[in-house]
């Protein structure tokens, strides 16, 4: 704890007991590991259904934003870091329009050539 005291990474409330860290240190850090603000993002938005299942060549189907966030957890670096992907998930982040987010990631696997096309 010496450690984080010599950093000054506690963050204090007026006469706030100084061996205690503040709750903004607790939910930044955990084992060691920064939590960020994306993996704390509420259920509700990530089971909202996608206007239109979204069939892929990699044998799955896409129903929910979770399943097309897990999805494009899993892809390969090479890929994530493609315009396509950054500009899907950049909508996930926002948790923008679902209808808007599921035509980007249709268009992201459109051009990876791993959209089943009917």
């Amino acid at each position: 704890m010496d450690h984080f005291r010599t950093r000054g990474l506690y963050r204090h409330r007026g006469d706030a007991d100084p061996s205690k860290p503040a709750l903004i240190f607790r939910l930044a850090f955990r084992r060691g590991r920064t939590i960020f603000p994306a993996m704390l993002r509420p259920a509700p938005y990530l089971s909202q259904k996608l206007p239109r299942l979204i069939p892929t060549k990699d044998g799955g189907v896409l129903r929910t934003v979770l399943d097309a966030r897990t999805y494009m957890l899993a892809l390969p670096p090479d890929r994530g870091r493609r315009t396509q992907w950054q500009r899907a998930a950049g909508l996930l982040l926002a948790e923008a329009d679902v209808a808007e987010f599921s035509k980007a990631v249709e268009l992201a696997l459109f051009y990876d050539a791993k959209l089943v096309l009917k």
